[in-house]
C-alpha cells in the first residue's frame, strides 16, 4: 500500500471512533438526578393547570369575542410555571410563577413592552389573587400595565383569569378569561 492509501484509510478509522464511542454509550451526556422541587400551596396549586387551555374573551376596545389560547408549563427541575398566552401569534405573552420567600410571585411579560411583577395577595381555596410588586420599562404612576390578576380554578378543567389593567395610576379595564382544558 502506498503512504497516500495508508493516509486514507487511517483517517476513515479515525472518523469511525466517535460513532463506535457514541454506539457503546460512551458519549452520553451524565444524567442529573435533582429532586423535584415542592413549593408553596399556591404554587403546587398552579403546577396542576399543567396543559393547553381555550376559551373566549371579549378583547380590544370594541370588546369583541375571541378565540384564547394559553398553555402551562411546569419547568426548570418543578420550580416554575411558564404560562404563555396567545402562543405562536405576534400578541404571545408570557408569564413565569415562582415562589419568591415561599410565597407565589409571578413576572408578567407583555406584549405593552413592560414586565410587572405579582405577588400572592391571597389564597382561598382555588381562588388566587395577585397584586402589583413593581416591575421594568413602567412607571406605574403614568404607564398602562397589567396591575393584578384573579385566578379562581373551577375543578380540574376549568378556570377563570380576570386581569386588571392600570393607567395614569388608576384601574382601566378588567379582562376576564373563561377557560377549558383541552390537554394536559
Amino acid at each position: 500500500m502506498s503512504t497516500l492509501q495508508n493516509l486514507v484509510v487511517v483517517s476513515y478509522l479515525l472518523m469511525l471512533v466517535p460513532v463506535f464511542s457514541i454506539a457503546a454509550g460512551k458519549d452520553k451526556t451524565p444524567e442529573h438526578k435533582m429532586p423535584i422541587y415542592k413549593g408553596s400551596a399556591a404554587f403546587e396549586k398552579m403546577k396542576t393547570l399543567a396543559g393547553t387551555w381555550k376559551g373566549k374573551a371579549p378583547m380590544g376596545k370594541d370588546k369583541k369575542m375571541q378565540d384564547i389560547t394559553i398553555k402551562y408549563k411546569v419547568a426548570g427541575g418543578g420550580s416554575t410555571v411558564i404560562e404563555t398566552h396567545f402562543p405562536d401569534t405576534p400578541q404571545e405573552m408570557v408569564s413565569v410563577y415562582h415562589d419568591q420567600n415561599k410565597k407565589l410571585a409571578m413576572t408578567h411579560y407583555c406584549a405593552m413592552h413592560n414586565q410587572p411583577k405579582l405577588k400572592i395577595k391571597s389564597m382561598k381555596k382555588d381562588t388566587i389573587d395577585f397584586e402589583f410588586a413593581g416591575g421594568t420599562n413602567l412607571n406605574p404612576k403614568k404607564d398602562m400595565h397589567m396591575h393584578s390578576m384573579k385566578l379562581s380554578i373551577k375543578g380540574k378543567n376549568s378556570m377563570i383569569q380576570e386581569w386588571t389593567l392600570f393607567k395614569d395610576g388608576k384601574k382601566a379595564n378588567v379582562s376576564s378569561f373563561t377557560l377549558t382544558r383541552v390537554t394536559k
